[in-house]
């Protein structure tokens, strides 16, 4: 996270107050507009600020079953009731915002017969059983190597940050783990992800 912060500061101001908000910033939250959207893009308001993301918007983001079907398609296919399965595993699941990243096997099912206990072992999770659950069908992506903590397996998977309908930067999702991955000779390249494809998304 610090080496976060002071990249973030070549770019932008950073506070941890609402006091510091001046009338005219446009203000981004770095980790969500939770627990209370609605509250905290008024209280950004009445100091004179704006939301680059509102309270509407941050529902759309966070809640899968707002944005899957504009995607569909365009990502894995995803199910929002174990009855509605359609297709053969394996399969992730998570809920409607967050995931057990930190814990793959937990997620995790290899087929069908393996999915009810993953239901069970996600809905016992405090920050899961909050929230409606997805079953997303399991795309292997080109691996280089498992998450020595998570057992996650470490992908060529790239985050990208859009407005206004370009691309303003597109980063190596496991960004932690570069160091290591150049050790080996892997240079994960962003540019590498067909412009046609980010076009269309």
């Amino acid at each position: 996270l610090q080496i976060e912060m002071a990249a973030l500061q070549e770019q932008f101001t950073l506070i941890d107050n609402l006091e510091d908000i001046q009338a005219g910033d446009r203000v981004i939250c770095r980790f969500s507009l939770l627990p209370f959207p609605e509250l905290l893009a008024q209280e950004v308001q009445a100091r004179g600020g704006s939301l680059v993301h509102d309270a509407e918007a941050h529902s759309y983001l966070a809640d899968m079953r707002q944005w899957y079907p504009h995607l569909q398609g365009l990502t894995p296919r995803t199910w929002f009731a174990i009855e509605d399965v359609d297709a053969p595993g394996p399969y992730f699941v998570k809920g409607i915002t967050n995931s057990l990243k930190n814990d793959w096997q937990a997620g995790y099912a290899a087929d069908f017969a393996d999915l009810e206990r993953v239901m069970a072992v996600v809905t016992r999770d405090p920050l899961l059983a909050q929230q409606p659950l997805c079953i997303r069908q399991f795309v292997p992506l080109r691996t280089y190597g498992q998450h020595p903590q998570t057992g996650a397996p470490i992908t060529e998977e790239y985050r990208c940050f859009v407005a206004g309908g370009h691309t303003l930067s597109c980063g190596y999702y496991f960004s932690e783990q570069l160091a290591s991955l150049a050790a080996q000779g892997i240079i994960p390249d962003p540019a590498r992800i067909p412009e046609g494809f980010l076009a269309e998304v």
